[in-house]
């Protein structure tokens, strides 16, 4: 079994495209006419505000579904705003200290409530801690009970973050979100495109390279003059601090935003802990969380922060109930000075013409309304043969409509999901019960959702329940003790089984797919399926497993019996079978798999030759 290993990487890839098939679905007229008159709209703002530049993106379900560039990056040379135009994003930088500070208490090297003195001499009131600098709330007397927003204050949280991270903020910030994300047009300061030797000692040739790059398509900065004319002006700040100081794109930050709703820099409850507003003693709900302003709006939440230079301003606004988001950059104050005391003063991001824009949008229905799922009729089948029939520990593919809030076609687990060897049960926010337990999740998309059923469910017709951001739908499965079937994959209008050679080529005619070629007689090939039982030792479902082979099972090819040097659990509610091919056959062949007295999905073939 030399060739064992990339024979369980191919099954796998072969467990995760096979079965990972959904239709696209392109924009109606009426949704693209609403963005449409939003676009024009926007635009329309922008010159009423005087904006010489501003780049813009709308994202829905981790995904831009619009983007466009309106004025100039750089009046007097003529270069155009576009998504990809960096800027100086301001006090969103607030929202990455988020990120930085809620991983240390995640990772519980931080607690909000230790004093502040305890990291710096900045703030040096009693009875202030973290948490206040951290909600805006420190000024007060005594602190916590009422909001002031203080950018200048908010920046004395980078010793926290120096402190808990065990490096100074700027580097903590590039590793632990910029590369993490690989955010390649986002900068930790305008300093370190021109970085002193001191400072590029922190970085990588690649990343100075980079940094460098983006510097020189930096937006210029601009104030209006009484004329209502751009005026080029300086640059408000050089280095980055845990207040301001980032450099990035819409394209970059719609990244970010995705990388949020993904959960992949803070747990779900981590994250919720940082958007809950802070309630002061006497009961009242102040606007300003761990980092972000929350808000409701149409009765539905609303996170958001705003970004205020006299030169630069910035606008991210999430509703995350809608896997919605907006976000705007510019290289003026107009995005934020008109509505200053709205913004910072009360923490209303509704006193801004920009956002009610497009939270009016977003109360239309259309593009961007999101529709309760729905499970189709015997939409609950077994992964590999697609009969209404699964098992214990067996992959199984839900189909439906409007299953997950995510772009077509979807998407399968990252690694960094698998947790001390656990299969995710949740991903995109989509949770699936089997029998009111919880299955691993291998793939979401808005028509399909793969999962591996879990190993203590009945026998006989069980619920199912899919639940995710836009509601909950149930169904029914039958489930037998055990249901075996091959994988296959689909080849103009036949279904041929996935096979492949000792060197990982596939098994098939030339022509059938790429590197395909016929197995031949006393040749080793494998095979791959799903719902085949217990092995010896059993093996746990939802969790990465050892290898663990079948007790028995019998392979026929072409109704001739064919040895086997093994047979079992490869990958979780994987199997791969190790074939020898017997001599004397040609053409397409059928094969068959049987355990248990049962045997694998009939009309299943192999090339032979």
């Amino acid at each position: 079994m030399l060739y064992l290993s990339s024979a369980k990487r191919w099954g796998r890839c072969a467990l995760l495209t096979v079965c990972c098939i959904s239709l696209s679905k392109s924009l109606l007229a009426a949704d693209e006419e609403r963005l449409r008159q939003f676009q024009d709209s926007l635009d329309s703002v922008r010159r009423q505000y005087r904006i010489p530049g501003l780049s813009a993106a709308i994202v829905k379900n981790r995904q831009i579904i619009w983007e466009k560039g309106y004025g100039y990056a750089d009046v007097a040379n003529g270069i155009t705003a576009q998504p990809d135009t960096p800027y100086l994003i301001a006090s969103l930088t607030k929202t990455f200290t988020s990120m930085l500070l809620m991983r240390c208490v995640e990772q519980g090297s931080l607690n909000l409530n230790d004093p502040i003195r305890n990291y710096t001499s900045a703030i040096p009131e009693p009875g202030v801690t973290v948490r206040h600098v951290f909600t805006h709330t420190s000024e007060s007397r005594p602190p916590g009970e009422a909001y002031r927003y203080n950018g200048n204050r908010f920046g004395a949280l980078g010793a926290v973050v120096d402190s808990c991270h065990g490096t100074p903020f700027r580097l903590a910030l590039a590793k632990s979100i910029l590369d993490e994300l690989n955010l390649l047009d986002t900068m930790p300061g305008k300093d370190a495109g021109t970085p002193s030797a001191a400072l590029a000692a922190n970085f990588s040739p690649e990343a100075l390279a980079r940094y460098s790059r983006t510097l020189q398509r930096l937006a210029k900065p601009y104030v209006i003059d009484s004329r209502g004319q751009a005026v080029l002006s300086n640059y408000p700040q050089n280095d980055v601090n845990a207040s301001a100081g980032i450099i990035s794109t819409v394209r970059d930050l719609a990244r970010y935003d995705a990388a949020i709703d993904r959960s992949l820099l803070l747990r779900a409850e981590t994250q919720e802990a940082a958007w809950t507003n802070p309630i002061n003693s006497r009961g009242q709900v102040l606007p300003y969380a761990l980092g972000w302003f929350v808000q409701r709006y149409g009765g539905q939440r609303v996170l958001w922060h705003y970004g205020y230079w006299d030169t630069f301003s910035a606008l991210i606004l999430k509703i995350p109930d809608r896997q919605l988001t907006l976000l705007l950059l510019a290289n003026s104050d107009g995005l934020s000075a008109p509505f200053s005391s709205a913004l910072g003063g009360a923490g209303d991001v509704t006193g801004s013409a920009f956002a009610m824009l497009f939270l009016r949008l977003a109360q239309e229905p259309g593009v961007l309304a999101a529709d309760a799922p729905a499970l189709g009729s015997n939409g609950v089948v077994n992964a590999a043969s697609f009969v209404p029939i699964v098992s214990p520990g067996s992959w199984a593919t839900i189909f439906g409509q409007n299953l997950a809030a995510i772009a077509p076609p979807g998407r399968g687990w990252l690694a960094e999901e698998i947790v001390d060897g656990a299969l995710p049960t949740s991903l995109e926010g989509v949770t699936v019960h089997v029998a009111g337990k919880p299955a691993a999740i291998s793939f979401v998309g808005p028509g399909q959702i793969n999962i591996q059923i879990p190993d203590a469910v009945p026998v006989g017709r069980v619920s199912i329940r899919v639940a995710g951001p836009t509601g909950s739908s149930e169904s029914e499965a039958v489930v037998q003790s055990i249901a075996p079937a091959l994988f296959t994959t689909r080849i103009g209008n036949r279904d041929v089984l996935v096979a492949i050679h000792a060197d990982g080529t596939p098994v098939g005619w030339p022509g059938q797919m790429p590197r395909a070629t016929p197995a031949r007689g006393d040749e080793t090939i494998s095979l791959y399926g799903t719902g085949f039982g217990l092995t010896d030792p059993p093996r746990e479902s939802g969790r990465l497993v050892e290898m663990a082979p079948l007790a028995s099972f019998i392979a026929r090819i072409g109704d001739v019996a064919a040895s086997s040097d093994f047979g079992g659990m490869v990958g979780p509610g994987l199997y791969q079978f190790n074939i020898r091919v017997p001599l004397n056959l040609s053409g397409d062949q059928v094969v068959f798999i049987e355990t248990g007295g049962i045997t694998t999905q009939t009309g299943m073939t192999i090339a032979v030759r």
